[in-house]
């Protein structure tokens, strides 16, 4: 059962994915640790020169998905961030720590989004005309 709430979750990441125009995967590696664990790599580059970055270990406990840790880093063509939402514990003020999100602006609070999410984020950023992808 665990494999294939894992399996359903990379199946819905590869779809999240296809929808990214523009995009070139440089990267794709998944790792199945065990039945129930699995590490995810992606990183996918835009006709733009932007850079999209993923880092996640995924596991299923009591048949639910967590997310032990996770970067999704997100940067311009002069490798200038957009956005990177991460776990890491180094702003342990923030309410929702481990939890935030990097911007040009700074550190903010924030839940850990879904990966499908985030991939969405990317998208509008494109559509929004920020750039061309």
């Amino acid at each position: 059962m665990s494999h294939d709430i894992l399996d359903r979750y990379l199946r819905n990441i590869e779809q999240a994915v296809r929808t990214l125009a523009g995009a070139h995967v440089e990267c794709y590696q998944e790792e199945f640790v065990s039945a129930n664990r699995l590490n995810l790599k992606l990183r996918i580059r835009f006709q733009s020169g932007h850079l999209f970055e993923v880092s996640e270990a995924v596991i299923v406990e009591r048949g639910k998905r967590e997310h032990l840790r996770y970067r999704y880093h997100f940067q311009d063509a002069l490798n200038n961030i957009v956005f990177r939402y991460d776990n890491v514990p180094h702003f342990t003020k923030l309410d929702s720590f481990p939890h935030h999100r990097h911007t040009r602006e700074g550190v903010l609070q924030t839940s850990r989004p879904e990966l499908s999410d985030v991939i969405k984020e990317v998208r509008r950023y494109f559509s929004n005309g920020a750039v061309e992808q």
